[in-house]
């Protein structure tokens, strides 16, 4: 018996479906806010895809060698290629740019086997504007919404906020882990070590605390930069436009929050979903992330979907995707040429048909609207 390699998996045909119907309504949702579909190859350059500082750790790729002797990689990520398609080849284009996407990647490490992960989501390039922001995150209210969920929430954090608070400071990355992580303890004994006044210390001490309803939050963060002041000004714009959707119940915000990937530069968020541990979807703004003047790649914001893990959920809450791919016709006969000219037919009116050769009582049962035996 043949085995995939590890950490891939066969789909088979219910799955699939249910997968397929999983992404259609997800890309119907992108649609209707007037994004347009575009796809990157499943190999990148190496050396081109690491141009961007600071992203994804290059041991997470799978990397080949082409004829050429160049080193390339199995997509490891959606947004970094999307971004290289826009330097590319849109570099003039002076509106916002709205993308859609549908791609795997694939990634590894030494603790983990090989990943290849479905994900789905959205690029909003062209702007900075929190109201850009605001929209793709109600898209990802939507999307969840979309699929029969509504026990769901989405933190919401601001990359801005945190780097006003650390900034000019030593080992910064150790200080955002322990936020990140909400290690009190050792968050508070390695900011009594460092060389600030009193009232910085207690603001850093405080951002893991900085977690729920945005009335709450707001009332007790630190403002006292303008990088700060910019940051919650532009969470208090997101947040109204929420609330003018009654979409402000769906977020929780946490100004302590990180990201994996370290080329976000606003806000940032993930949803979960009740009872499913693993973020579902996750996403941010990365301006800056493309060097290159007057490019709209350098103001973006979006973020992914990983099918998987919301077909899994959706699946634990017992909601099933009717995606089924129901048989209109099944025509049964012995006459081969017959059943094809019936089945050709049937299928110019748009219809799905099958066929079979033999008794209509030797098949096995088959879920089709209308069962046709020619040879009555």
């Amino acid at each position: 018996m043949a085995f995939t390699p590890s950490g891939t998996s066969d789909t088979l045909i219910k799955e699939c479906e249910s997968k397929q119907k999983l992404i259609n309504l997800l890309q119907k949702v992108y649609k209707s806010h007037g994004f347009r579909q575009v796809e990157t190859p499943s190999f990148e350059y190496y050396d081109t895809l690491f141009e961007f500082k600071n992203t994804i750790n290059k041991d997470s790729t799978l990397k080949l060698i082409d004829k050429a002797g160049k080193v390339t990689v199995l997509r490891p990520d959606t947004t970094l290629p999307i971004a290289r398609l826009v330097a590319s080849n849109y570099k003039d284009f002076d509106d916002l740019l709205k993308l859609r996407y549908n791609m795997q990647v694939y990634r590894t490490s030494a603790k983990e086997s090989t990943k290849e992960i479905t994900q789905s989501g959205v690029e909003l390039f062209g702007s900075n504007s929190p109201f850009d922001d605001a929209e793709v995150l109600v898209m990802a209210i939507e999307s969840l919404l979309s699929c029969g969920i509504d026990d769901f929430q989405i933190d919401i954090g601001h990359i801005g906020y945190i780097k006003a608070m650390l900034e000019g400071l030593d080992d910064q990355t150790h200080l955002q882990q322990l936020i990140a992580n909400k290690n009190f303890l050792a968050l508070a004994d390695s900011v009594d070590k460092l060389n600030i006044d009193s009232q910085r210390k207690d603001a850093i001490k405080k951002l893991p605390n900085l977690y729920g309803k945005f009335d709450e939050i707001i009332s007790t963060a630190s403002a006292n930069t303008q990088q700060a002041k910019n940051a919650i000004e532009s969470l208090n714009k997101i947040f109204e436009v929420l609330s003018s959707l009654d979409y402000a119940k769906y977020v929780s915000f946490d100004l302590g929050m990180m990201h994996d990937l370290n080329y976000y530069s606003g806000i940032v968020f993930s949803a979960y979903i009740k009872g499913y541990g693993t973020a579902v979807l996750s996403g941010g703004r990365y301006d800056g992330l493309i060097k290159q003047e007057n490019c709209p790649a350098c103001r973006a914001v979006g973020f992914s979907v990983y099918i998987d893990y919301l077909l899994q959920a959706i699946q634990l809450k017992g909601i099933e995707l009717k995606a089924g791919q129901q048989l209109d016709v099944l025509l049964v006969g012995s006459d081969a040429s017959k059943l094809f000219v019936e089945a050709s037919k049937l299928r110019a009116q748009g219809k799905i048909v099958d066929i079979r050769t033999g008794k209509l009582n030797d098949l096995q049962i088959i879920n089709a609207k209308e069962i046709i035996n020619l040879d009555d």
